[in-house]
């Protein structure tokens, strides 16, 4: 059935298309496809499918980081990324990546378990360089964590 529905993009419209990437891309996850899968997302820009396949179903870290970064550093891009930096994070932080688990945390808004995971690894991380949205208060306590470690350029 995949294989006839496949055969049919060519001939339908840009909006189907897309939509019927993405129930292709499921498809294809149901039935443990997931370079196909892959495949389907890519075809019609679903990135969040693609990381998160890349992941937790193919282990390809660097490809899941590379889309990750290319997507969240593009202006239209940067807020739906969010789930994914999260999820990102927390693979980093289950492998013992800990430095790359601060950043994604920041990176998904997450500053407070960033700042978490910093204290308790005792790590600096320059959250100047990463595009972040997080709230005043979290921005305060990461400025004092800095000041606590005499880091007075990062806690500015």
């Amino acid at each position: 059935m995949l294989d006839k529905a496949v055969k049919l993009l060519p001939k339908i419209t840009s909006v189907e298309k897309t939509k019927l990437l993405n129930l292709l891309g499921k498809m294809y996850e149901k039935e443990e496809k997931y370079l196909e899968a892959e495949k389907a997302y890519e075809q019609c820009g679903d990135w969040q499918n693609i990381i998160r396949i890349n992941i937790k179903k193919l282990d390809n870290f660097s490809k899941a980081e590379g889309i990750l970064r290319e997507k969240y550093l593009s202006k239209e891009s940067f807020y739906e990324m969010k789930p994914s930096c999260y999820l990102l994070a927390v693979y980093c932080e289950d492998y013992n990546m800990i430095k790359k688990a601060i950043e994604f945390y920041i990176m998904a808004n997450k500053c407070s378990k960033a700042l978490q995971l910093a204290k308790k690894y005792k790590l600096m991380f320059d959250h100047t360089k990463i595009k972040c949205d997080c709230s005043p208060e979290e921005t305060i306590k990461i400025g004092e964590y800095f000041e606590i470690q005499k880091q007075w350029g990062l806690a500015a």
